[in-house]
């Protein structure tokens, strides 16, 4: 629920359209994460990757944003065999959270 209001509110403050789904998944990996940029740049899917600045993931992409978008089914396409986040499960913080927001 944490991570879902996290997503909700960084949504929410940048004004994003009435209407936008927030959606918070989960990779296995940074290489899963890699895979999923890759496949969103093919699909022309307009994406930011969050890379960590500083600690014991300098360098490393945590995180992956997808602009909003109505092309939900490039979307899908990538992200549909993606689980939503569990905040209760071990070793959440090395987890990569995905955020997707589509409308």
């Amino acid at each position: 629920m944490k991570v879902a209001q996290a997503v909700h509110a960084a949504g929410e403050s940048v004004g994003v359209p009435s209407g936008t789904i927030a959606v918070a998944l989960e990779a296995d990996d940074e290489s899963e994460l890699h895979g999923l940029a890759t496949k969103l740049a093919e699909l022309g899917v307009a994406h930011v990757q969050v890379v960590e600045g500083e600690g014991e993931y300098e360098g490393q992409i945590m995180a992956i944003g997808v602009r909003p978008t109505s092309d939900l089914q490039s979307i899908r396409k990538v992200t549909g065999s993606m689980p939503l986040v569990k905040e209760n499960c071990p070793g959440f913080q090395k987890r990569r959270i995905v955020r997707v927001f589509d409308d």
